[in-house]
């Protein structure tokens, strides 16, 4: 669980809101290298969990975003847990989050929840 944003999320070689070395192997194939783009002249770094789906160094402390946004998936997420129709939570957006990333965000989370249930024992 992390202590800045109360959510459980990935720990990042190099990770500067965790401080963590330390990659659960079920994580390691999410997890890829630190990416470095430079937009509107500034650098913009992130570890990508998917195509559209990244955690960018200093924003949301380091909570899954939108690539290139700030918008946390978890609020999105919720969004459609709520009832909220997907064409409804893009048009909110104005465009900067497609239908593919909000498809993206769902499919990361329900494979990390899968990834991460405990085998179940005979009683």
């Amino acid at each position: 669980m992390c202590v800045i944003c109360t959510r459980r999320h990935l720990s990042a070689p190099n990770d500067p809101v965790h401080n963590s070395l330390r990659v659960n192997p079920k994580e390691q194939a999410v997890i890829t290298a630190l990416v470095t783009e430079i937009i509107s002249g500034e650098p913009y770094q992130y570890y990508p969990l998917g195509e559209y789906v990244v955690r960018a160094l200093g924003a949301c402390g380091g909570c899954p975003t939108f690539k290139y946004t700030r918008i946390e998936i978890t609020g999105t997420l919720e969004r459609l847990a709520a009832g909220e129709p997907v064409d409804d939570i893009v048009s909110g957006y104005r465009g900067r989050v497609s239908h593919a990333a909000i498809r993206e965000a769902a499919q990361l989370m329900t494979t990390q929840f899968l990834n991460t249930l405990p085998a179940l024992e005979p009683a």
